[in-house]
């Protein structure tokens, strides 16, 4: 579960990244 747990966590915070930098090329709403 641990395991399965930071997988999640690790995956979810490169994809949010990734979104927010492809969010910020399209249009800069927010600022972290």
């Amino acid at each position: 579960f641990f395991d399965l747990a930071d997988t999640i966590i690790t995956v979810r915070s490169l994809i949010r990244q990734a979104w927010t930098t492809h969010r910020w090329d399209e249009r800069p709403h927010r600022r972290p």
